[in-house]
């Protein structure tokens, strides 16, 4: 068997040089400073996000764009994955699984509003991711199915069609994409957990630490949301919910539903477990945002600790890989949030990001 060194010391090598390369929080803050888009996009030129930069000056289009930058976070981990060992590799393609759900989720939305709604889809079928991440998923078929049986049909090579099946009636009845939905980031975590599993001890500890605070972060943006939007009862939101979350357990769910301020005690509950971020919560006023997402940047915060914290020790661990995939992705979304809100014309203090 080859020691954690045989495994991880290239990459590691890599990785670093690559971490030191990400957009520091001066920089980003000179993209919010930038007068329109167009200039906020100019920053990014000759850099890493090149093929941002070009696709904008080629089409005028954000989401393109965005569809370049999808395009490239895959690649990232291809080339990961060409560069591990098999046991490393199986993880890197867990980890893929999520681009894979998020296509399909995409493909599902578009055909759900032709299909049920009515709606014209042909402005919104370009952006599709196209090229296959996981499972051929037929994108142009599912746009042309007539309804779940034929979505079941075209994706039975796949264990996506099996959960479409389960979820249709509850899609039917509730009008809505969502059990669905529900059910495909279910079973990507349960996925990726059983990937880890079998991973070194070591490696193990450090994957579930991580991957846990992201359960965290997903779950406790739903549960506020199953109360207030959907007034969801306990057993159906325990049904939803993912497991294996390091912080949010049934206790917490329990509290925040037979609590008047649902958000609130669910922010006092995962603050007493990471004092060391709860400053952020006397910030709602000054910010002028919910708490929602006050409890949202708490968790983000306590997921980068974590992977800081990977860096910072012993460095021939899953650690790096994780660490790597959790802070580009971040870097990526916060930069997208920024060209986004330069599209539509909102501030920072609007978008929720902290200064």
């Amino acid at each position: 068997m080859a020691s954690p060194i045989q495994n991880y010391a290239f990459i590691n090598a890599k990785l670093r040089a690559r971490l030191s390369k990400l957009l520091s929080p001066e920089f980003l803050a000179q993209m919010e400073r930038a007068p329109s888009l167009p200039e906020a996009i100019e920053l990014l030129k000759g850099g890493p996000y090149e093929p941002v930069v070009s696709t904008y000056n080629q089409t005028g289009d954000l989401k393109m764009s965005e569809l370049a930058l999808l395009r490239m976070e895959i690649g990232l981990l291809r080339d990961l994955e060409r560069q591990v060992r098999e046991r490393i590799r199986r993880l890197i393609v867990a980890l893929e699984m999520s681009y894979d759900i998020g296509s399909l989720k995409d493909c599902l939305r578009l055909w759900f509003d032709k299909t049920v709604r009515r709606r014209d889809i042909t402005d919104s079928m370009g952006y599709l991711l196209r090229e296959k991440v996981c499972y051929d998923l037929s994108v142009d078929s599912i746009l042309a199915a007539g309804g779940v049986e034929e979505l079941v049909q075209i994706l039975k090579k796949t264990p996506y069609a099996a959960i479409i099946a389960e979820r249709a009636d509850e899609m039917k009845s509730e009008q809505s994409l969502f059990p669905i939905e529900a059910a495909l980031d279910q079973l990507y975590y349960r996925q990726l957990n059983q990937t880890i599993e079998r991973l070194d001890r070591a490696d193990v500890a450090v994957a579930k630490r991580i991957v846990g605070v992201e359960v965290d972060l997903l779950n406790v943006t739903w549960i506020t949301r199953f109360k207030h939007f959907y007034n969801l009862p306990l057993e159906r939101t325990m049904r939803l919910i993912i497991p294996h979350g390091r912080s949010i357990r049934r206790t917490t769910i329990e509290t925040a539903y037979s609590s008047p301020d649902p958000e609130g005690a669910v922010a006092t509950l995962v603050s007493a477990q990471h004092p060391a971020v709860r400053g952020l919560l006397s910030s709602r006023e000054k910010y002028g945002t919910g708490r929602v997402i006050l409890i949202e940047q708490i968790l983000e915060e306590v997921m980068e600790s974590e992977v800081r914290k990977s860096l910072a020790g012993y460095p021939f661990t899953v650690g790096i890989i994780l660490a790597y995939f959790v802070l580009k992705r971040q870097e990526m979304r916060r930069m997208m949030t920024i060209l986004n809100a330069k599209s539509y014309g909102i501030t920072g203090e609007r978008t929720g990001r902290k200064p």
